[in-house]
């Protein structure tokens, strides 16, 4: 299951780069992006461990 979560985090925040890329806000949002990534990424693991 938790494979599963990482995967569909993966496509989501991969979607949201390009969406974000394409609307050209990216200085803008790259910091909250970036914020919310490392939150996802440390809950992600901290769920596996």
């Amino acid at each position: 299951m938790s494979e599963n979560k990482a995967v569909i985090i993966l496509v989501v925040v991969t979607v949201v780069f390009f969406v974000v890329i394409d609307t050209g806000v990216t200085q803008l949002l790259f910091n909250k992006i970036g914020d919310l990534l490392t939150t996802m990424v440390t809950n992600v693991f901290s769920g596996v461990n």
